[in-house]
């Protein structure tokens, strides 16, 4: 086929298939997902459309064939530049761009009226000058402001990012007019008989962020093996509350130190805040990206009770008992040499059922495999280097009223030992689960040990505190040894599950610190239970 014999129509063919590719994401905006070009972009096509898009021209260049592997050429390409001209229907523009070299790593293009303007302006935040100063030298000489327009407002659909995480974890800066590869979805729960039903939440509240339900398409994510199964691409995206960077460096180091360690921390997959412009002010929004999970303990309880008193399922709770505590012992410092320079001691701050979370096992049979727990949220999370070991006042902390340690209305000051308090008080629920169901945890056992606390507030923590002739007295609130005791005598409460509320009562809800056990004494004693 010599080079005016063309095949007629390959443009607009080109322009259809674009059209027909585009995909709505869940704020109704259209994007074309990532691979699409490569797919309908190769080289003999490429040559095939220049061919057409120069068929009237009087004079070819020199050679049609080195535009279009230029075009698709691996690590400089400009498919992207022409999937946008061929969207805004000016593709014949191509050729010009290859010929300045403004290829797809340019992208995006920058405002169009900064590009016009007849003043001298900075680029834009993060951009670069040398990028900035190539696309008004583009703009300028050629193109029609409303064609400006046009591109500029296209390119967004074939800008829509690509999560990855192979050998780290990715943070990726965003503007208001990037779009997102969310996908819209009803997340109608799956049912049957074999796997839990999951929970209809799509969105869950905190008091320092929210997390909601996203389904990222398939073709814009590469985490790797992240150690869950999920063939419905459902992820969590938790946006902070708080817009200070500090904030949101706090949470991600825990994230980032274990991220590559095989323990029960909820795996961060990616980070990325959003640059918007609200009222003339910027605000930026800083966001996390996790597995979605089926729900929390609480969830777990509730949902299945089919399994309360079933002792084929007690190894299980072993080995989740052992496995969350194993996450907090590696949080604290307790696995390591303390010697060691880069050693440092750190502290959850929020152990309770509603931040484990649990990941079922869709594909496994076995009533002994009843998926994961993981141990979440580390926005109270606290590091510190072995050379500034610290306790901290509890005046600048918040804190759970039910999972709170005895510290927090004595000496006002905690340690990693308030984790040790709250996982204690989560395994006692646990247990009552097992033995007495989800209506026991909820309401028999709370009502059972609420009262008055020393600021008069009715309360269901797991401590008293008594002041009497001057002194200052706390101790396990007698009904808390109360349902222990009570729990012993079930009938359904065999040896390890008895050895387990042992460790339970005298090792983490000991009043006194000296006697409450380390996350790695613990964590050595419920190995051996298993």
């Amino acid at each position: 086929m010599s080079d005016r014999e063309a095949q007629p129509g390959i443009i607009a063919a080109l322009e259809a298939k674009l059209d027909d590719c585009q995909v709505v994401n869940e704020a109704g905006k259209l994007f074309i997902p990532d691979g699409t070009l490569e797919r309908l972009l190769d080289e003999d096509t490429v040559h095939r459309a220049l061919l057409e898009l120069l068929s009237s021209r009087d004079a070819l260049p020199i050679n049609i064939r080195k535009y279009a592997h230029r075009i698709c050429d691996q690590r400089f390409p400009f498919r992207k530049i022409l999937g946008i001209l061929l969207l805004t229907g000016t593709p014949e523009a191509i050729i010009t761009f290859v010929d300045l070299g403004v290829n797809d790593l340019f992208l995006p293009m920058p405002d169009p009226r900064l590009l016009l303007s007849s003043e001298d302006h900075e680029p834009p935040t993060g951009g670069d000058a040398d990028d900035y100063n190539t696309w008004r030298s583009v703009a300028n000489p050629w193109v029609k402001r409303s064609h400006l327009r046009n591109i500029y407002a296209t390119q967004w659909s074939l800008l829509a990012p690509r999560f990855n995480r192979q050998d780290t974890i990715h943070h990726y800066t965003f503007t208001q007019n990037h779009i997102l590869p969310f996908l819209q979805g009803d997340f109608k729960p799956q049912r049957n008989d074999e796997t839990p039903d999951p929970s209809d939440e799509v969105v869950r509240y905190g008091s320092f962020s929210q997390v909601r339900k996203v389904k990222i398409h398939p073709s814009h994510y590469d985490f790797g093996d992240y150690g869950v199964t999920n063939p419905d691409h459902q992820f969590a995206v938790k946006k902070l509350y708080a817009h200070d960077y500090e904030d949101f460096t706090q949470e991600i180091q825990v994230y980032k130190r274990y991220w590559d360690y095989n323990i029960r921390i909820i795996p961060l997959l990616a980070t990325f805040e959003v640059k918007e412009t609200i009222a003339s002010d910027p605000i930026v929004s800083y966001c996390l990206v996790f597995p979605w999970a089926t729900g929390d303990l609480k969830l777990f309880w509730e949902m299945n009770e089919k399994f309360v008193r079933n002792q084929q399922i007690m190894p299980w709770i072993l080995r989740e008992c052992y496995e969350i505590t194993k996450a907090l012992m590696y949080i604290h410092g307790d696995s390591c040499d303390p010697e060691t320079p880069d050693h440092s001691f750190g502290r959850h701050g929020d152990v309770k059922p509603s931040n484990i979370l649990w990941y079922p096992n869709p594909s496994s049979e076995n009533i002994t495999d009843l998926g994961k727990l993981v141990l979440s949220d580390f926005g109270l999370a606290d590091f510190h280097r072995a050379n500034s070991r610290t306790s901290s006042r509890t005046a600048s902390l918040p804190w759970s009223m039910t999972y709170r340690a005895p510290e927090f209305d004595t000496t006002k000051v905690i340690s990693r030992a308030i984790d040790i308090w709250a996982l204690g008080c989560t395994f006692l629920e646990l247990v009552t689960w097992f033995l007495k169901g989800n209506k026991a945890v909820r309401d028999e056992f709370r009502e059972y040990r609420s009262e008055p606390d020393i600021y008069g507030i009715y309360a269901d923590m797991f401590f008293r505190v008594q002041h009497q002739e001057g002194r200052e007295d706390v101790m396990l609130k007698p009904q808390v040894v109360t349902w222990i005791k009570g729990l012993r005598g079930h009938a359904s409460c065999k040896r390890y599950l008895a050895d387990l509320l042992d460790i339970v009562q005298c090792d983490m809800l000991a009043v006194d610190l000296p006697s409450r056990r380390t996350a790695y004494e613990i964590t050595q004693k419920l190995e051996v239970l298993q």
